[in-house]
């Protein structure tokens, strides 16, 4: 007898995410609402992860060569089979009741493209690092300033994720705040206030080798803001002309910073606290306070390269005496 197709299709993409795999796979299947299938996409991975799966008549894996998040989601949604599709990362984890109150809040808006929820975020060992985030209403222009949509926490339905084009391959970076972007523009979206989904701070969300390289971020967070401003100068819209030279700004700040930030790690300098300062200067003056934050950290690298290497130095002049 064929199995009745499910309600909610939950596409679970992974790549090498053994540490917490079995975790995110077990908030899925133990949802209050059970009428829903369960797929794991296989993104290539080596750590054998996936052979370890829960016999489930509900769970279904789907093997891949590695081609990055956006095309194993992309491919989770086509093997789909209900009306709805859901995503979930292999390293975070639904709350029990996220589909059930996501799908009575899409029934009760029924011309929303898509319905999402408020988060935490946790440590890798599982505790919560925050309050609830996130949850409030956005609009396409208040995407533009902060994405206030962590992947795991999204439902929609499946005919809207495919009539637009799913998440673009060519972002490692970035994939989700362009696709809600471009649905943004087409509709609006609906929001359960309520923390339904907890984020876990790791490495490789997602298991996913993308995304830690600052100006990777910034390029293709520039991208993504090129497409939209090519449309609004079309169009004349001031207001989004206006959002997306301040997201701009942003970017450029924030990736700057990270680029800073990853640098003074591997120096061991200075303190963090500092980096407000950084921050506040770059804000500022973007140029000048760049600059001048390289220059700090380039003296304080060569100084601190000097105080190492001297006890070094002067131990081969007494061996060579």
């Amino acid at each position: 007898m064929t199995r009745q197709a499910p309600q909610v299709s939950v596409v679970l993409p992974t790549y090498n995410g053994g540490e917490h795999l079995a975790e995110s796979v077990s908030s899925a299947l133990s949802q209050s609402f059970g009428d829903l299938e369960l797929i794991v996409v296989d993104d290539g991975s080596t750590d054998g992860s996936t052979d370890a799966l829960p016999a489930d008549p509900r769970l279904g894996l789907v093997r891949q060569p590695h081609s990055g998040v956006s095309a194993a989601r992309n491919r989770g949604a086509k093997e789909a089979q209900a009306p709805l599709v859901a995503f979930l990362d292999a390293d975070d984890r639904w709350l029990p009741e996220k589909l059930e109150r996501q799908v009575e809040t899409l029934r009760a808006h029924p011309d929303a493209l898509l319905c999402y929820s408020a988060f935490a975020v946790i440590d890798p060992s599982g505790a919560r690092l925050s309050a609830t985030l996130g949850g409030e209403d956005c609009t396409y222009v208040s995407l533009f300033a902060y994405n206030p949509i962590p992947v795991p926490t999204v439902l929609m339905p499946r005919k809207v994720l495919l009539e637009a084009g799913g998440f673009d391959p060519c972002y490692s970076v970035g994939e989700d705040w362009d696709l809600w972007l471009r649905l943004a523009l087409q509709g609006s979206f609906c929001c359960v206030p309520d923390c339904l989904v907890e984020v876990r701070v790791a490495p490789h969300n997602a298991g996913q080798a993308s995304g830690s390289d600052p100006w990777l971020t910034c390029l293709q967070g520039f991208s993504v803001l090129g497409r939209h401003e090519i449309g609004a100068l079309q169009t004349g819209d001031t207001a989004v002309l206006a959002a997306i030279r301040r997201a701009r700004r942003q970017t450029r700040l924030e990736c700057s910073a990270r680029a800073a930030a990853l640098f003074a790690d591997s120096v061991g300098w200075p303190p963090r606290p500092n980096w407000a300062m950084a921050r506040t200067a770059f804000r500022i003056r973007p140029f000048r306070g760049g600059v001048t934050i390289a220059h700090l950290l380039l003296r304080r690298a060569r100084h601190d390269w000097l105080a190492r290497s001297r006890p070094e130095r002067s131990a081969e002049s007494v061996a060579r005496s």
